[in-house]
């Protein structure tokens, strides 16, 4: 991962609380990430900000204080962690500043995890990305992996209601909007719309009139 991409979740925060795990490697978390810091030298949060270019004015109005409440959380494998197979959903919802995005779980349903957490990751040089779920508490980690060396977690976006609500409406406008699909028909590609009630083939905005007929 870049520094600079780091160091922006960092000041979108105000969250700079540099971290270092049993092995004696440092992370630094942002609120809602922890990331790992890798090739550079010891640091504390202070140094941090100044190596992102805050300026000494502005040091004191981030939060440095944090303390891993559960170190082992740091470690390349945690009891319990399940590897997401599956590929991210590739759908986004933008909600209250969050960009949201599903992964899809088995055992858990839907875990919602804001894009912005992820981009250090996914902008970053890496081999072969894997992803994990972790339990803490209540709530949900993504541990993200380079091969099986952890090189971030991220927390999970509790859904509320509000969310709820906003993805069933989208869910219901989608269904009253309808399906396209495709057919072949002269050697071209056409596309039509499917009515739910009878199955007919209607094009692109028509009405079906199966219910004037009933």
């Amino acid at each position: 991962m870049k520094f600079a991409d780091i160091a922006k979740r960092a000041k979108a925060t105000k969250i700079a609380c540099v971290l270092e795990d049993k092995n004696g490697e440092q992370w630094v978390d942002t609120g809602y990430a922890k990331y790992k810091l890798e090739g550079l030298p010891k640091m504390n949060s202070a140094d941090f900000l100044r190596l992102a270019g805050v300026s000494e004015e502005r040091i004191d109005t981030y939060f440095m204080d944090r303390v891993e409440e559960k170190p082992e959380m740091l470690s390349n494998e945690v009891y319990g962690e399940i590897e997401l197979t599956s590929d991210m959903a590739g759908l986004v919802v933008d909600l209250d500043g969050f960009r949201l995005m599903p992964f899809y779980t088995m055992l858990h349903g839907v875990v919602w995890v804001d894009v912005k957490e992820i981009e250090p990751v996914l902008k970053g040089k890496t081999d072969y990305l894997r992803f994990y779920l972790r339990s803490q508490g209540e709530r949900f980690q993504i541990a993200v992996k380079d091969g099986m060396v952890l090189i971030a977690l991220i927390w999970e976006y509790q859904m509320g209601d509000h969310l709820l609500q906003q993805v069933a409406t989208l869910y219901h406008q989608c269904m009253s909007r309808g399906v396209a699909k495709e057919s072949e028909e002269g050697g071209k590609n056409m596309k039509y719309e499917v009515c739910e009630n009878c199955g007919a083939h209607l094009d692109h905005g028509e009405k079906c009139d199966c219910e004037n007929e009933e």
